[in-house]
C-alpha cells in the first residue's frame, strides 16, 4: 500500500525557497540581481508553483532517478500542488544526462535561475553551469510544453549575467520595503 505524505508542518521540513536560498543572502549583489529576474521569468513563464515543504514522494521518486545531479535543487508543481512534480537541478558540468525513466530540458541561459560561480559580467562569457528541469518520462509532454514557453521567454530576456540601473534599483526598492 502506497502512502503519500501529507505536505505540511507535522511530516515535512521547510527546505526554503529558490529566492531565500539564493538571493536573499545578498539582494542587492549583482549576482543575486540577475538570479531574482532569471527565477522570476522562469515562474512567469511556466506558471510552475514551488514547493519549499520536503519531502514530497513524488519529487522524492525523481531525485532517485537522478542520483549525482541533485546539487542546488528546486522542486516545482505544474497545474498546482499534488498535480505534476518537477525538480530543477545545477550539475555543474557533469554530462551526459541519461536519466533512466526522467525527461529532462537545459534551460535557456537567459531564464536559467541557477548559473553556477563566481558571477562576471563579462560579456559573451558562457554560463558556468545550467539549469536542467527534469520530471518523470511519463509527463514529457508537459515538459515540452513547458520547455516551449521557457524558449519563447529566454528570447525576450538580456543576457544571463546582465544586471541594468533599473534593476539595481528595484532590488534596493524590494530590500527596502520587505517586497520579494
Amino acid at each position: 500500500m502506497l502512502y503519500e505524505v501529507p505536505l505540511g508542518t507535522d511530516f515535512s521540513e521547510y527546505m526554503g525557497t529558490y529566492l531565500e536560498r539564493f538571493v536573499d543572502h545578498d539582494p542587492l549583489s549583482d549576482e543575486s540581481i540577475a538570479r531574482y529576474r532569471r527565477h522570476s521569468a522562469f515562474i512567469n513563464a511556466t506558471g510552475l508553483l514551488e514547493e519549499p515543504w520536503i519531502p514530497s514522494s513524488k519529487h522524492k521518486r525523481i531525485l532517485k532517478k537522478i542520483l549525482s545531479y541533485k546539487d542546488h535543487v528546486s522542486y516545482y508543481w505544474l497545474g498546482g500542488r499534488d498535480k505534476i512534480p518537477f525538480v530543477l537541478i545545477e550539475p555543474y558540468g557533469r554530462e551526459p544526462f541519461n536519466f533512466v525513466g526522467i525527461t529532462h530540458t537545459i534551460l535557456p541561459p537567459p531564464i536559467s535561475a541557477y548559473g553556477g560561480g563566481p558571477f562576471s559580467k563579462e560579456v559573451g562569457l558562457a554560463m558556468p553551469t545550467r539549469s536542467i528541469l527534469c520530471g518523470n518520462e511519463i509527463h514529457a509532454r508537459y515538459l515540452d510544453e513547458v520547455a516551449e514557453l521557457l524558449i519563447k521567454r529566454a528570447e525576450k530576456l538580456p543576457l544571463w549575467n546582465s544586471v541594468s540601473d533599473e534593476e539595481r534599483r528595484e532590488a534596493k526598492s524590494r530590500h527596502l520595503w520587505g517586497r520579494k
